[in-house]
């Protein structure tokens, strides 16, 4: 369980750390919505987590923003959609998705997910041009 971050420079081809996240956190899902880095869900050594954190490259700081409806690890994030999807132990709870508006100041929760599966990656795909 970790709270460090690291920023990979392609160019130089080399690793920086960056300001820690606020929580520590194993199997969180990440992703990059216009430019911020968003950290959510995952587990902390005790519990599974819904709390959310952006990353703000400039100041080199984190800020927790609203968090999800349900606690998950290892989800699965897309900028595009703004969607998670993930949950604890149960195939149960992997029928649930969460979405959230572009800006992450708000999450709802989205119609069920029909198919249930663990370990599974998403992809953001944009038209060329």
């Amino acid at each position: 369980y970790h709270s460090s971050v690291e920023r990979y420079n392609v160019a130089a081809d080399v690793w920086t750390a960056v300001a820690p996240m606020r929580n520590r956190r194993s199997l969180a899902g990440a992703a990059v919505v216009e430019g911020v880095l968003y950290a959510v869900g995952g587990y902390d050594g005790s519990d599974f987590l819904s709390s959310v954190e952006r990353y703000d490259a400039v100041a080199d700081a984190w800020t927790a923003v609203a968090p999800m409806h349900s606690k998950r690890r290892g989800a699965g994030v897309a900028s595009m959609l703004s969607a998670t999807q993930g949950g604890p132990l149960t195939l149960r709870e992997l029928r649930k998705a969460g979405c959230s508006a572009a800006e992450v100041s708000s999450t709802r929760v989205c119609s069920a997910v029909e198919l249930r599966a663990a370990g599974f990656t998403v992809v953001e795909l944009r038209a060329a041009g």
